[in-house]
């Protein structure tokens, strides 16, 4: 079980970071107002809950991870672990502190993960406003929807720029006076996804733009090879990370819907 966690943490952590290096421009997500409606202004007591990719070896570390994926290779099966990741991948001391002491400046505790590649802090917008230098809006789509976005590019202060790559959790989804942030990655679908069963089964998720379909979760990580190989899996356990009790009924609908 603690390979199997080991290994999903490292997917999502891959999944979170990009390559960069000091000069590295942040990539804050998914804040373009295109197409959206302007409404107003939003309560500086609304929280933002920002997650910080960290700049670290990722090169190195996407390498280590191909060649564990990789049958051919002798490092084939052998990932990283957590404490491998801190030590031999993750940001420098100097990094880490910059970014913990440029959210105490304003009160705000940083914390820095396990594997010393991603920071999480949680802050008001009037926190965020101080910090980025930009205010935050309410934001209507054509779907009605709306949404809390800073109103121009945020600018990292001292100790966050030059430090991280990524920072996702900008954006504030609004929904009936409930909100909930974008933890990061595109949350618009991409590429041709097959989609199964949903189209007269589950009709809302088939027309969502949301999440990924399992064809194109095989297409990102490169899985389809490796099950055109034979691997199919044959002898792993696999955990599945969230809520608990998993309603078994979603699992077969899941395997049903898909195969698998």
């Amino acid at each position: 079980m603690t390979r199997i966690c080991s290994v999903l943490a490292l997917l999502a952590l891959l999944a979170f970071a990009t390559p960069a290096d000091a000069s590295t421009k942040i990539d804050y997500g998914p804040i373009s107002h295109k197409g959206l409606k302007k409404l107003g202004g939003i309560s500086s007591s609304k929280k933002l809950t920002l997650q910080l990719g960290l700049i670290a070896n990722q090169s190195g570390l996407q390498k280590a991870v191909k060649a564990a994926s990789n049958p051919a290779s002798s490092s084939y099966g052998k990932y990283p672990s957590l404490s491998t990741l801190q030590s031999k991948y993750g940001a420098s001391s100097s990094k880490r502190k910059g970014v913990v002491n440029a959210f105490k400046k304003q009160s705000i505790k940083a914390t820095i993960d396990v594997t010393h590649l991603r920071a999480t802090a949680t802050v008001t917008i009037g926190k965020a406003k101080k910090l980025f230098g930009t205010k935050w809006a309410v934001y209507e789509a054509k779907s009605g929807a709306h949404v809390a976005l800073p109103v121009n590019t945020p600018k990292a202060p001292s100790g966050i720029k030059g430090n991280v790559d990524t920072i996702a959790g900008t954006r504030l989804q609004l929904t009936n006076g409930s909100s909930s942030a974008f933890a990061g990655g595109t949350p618009t679908r991409t590429g041709t996804p097959n989609l199964g069963c949903t189209p007269g089964s589950y009709p809302s998720a088939a027309a969502s733009a949301n999440g990924l379909f399992p064809n194109q979760i095989l297409t990102a990580y490169g899985i389809a090879p490796l099950q055109a190989a034979g691997l199919q899996g044959q002898g792993v356990r696999l955990a599945i990370v969230g809520e608990a009790p998993t309603p078994a009924s979603d699992v077969n609908a899941f395997r049903s819907c898909f195969g698998t």
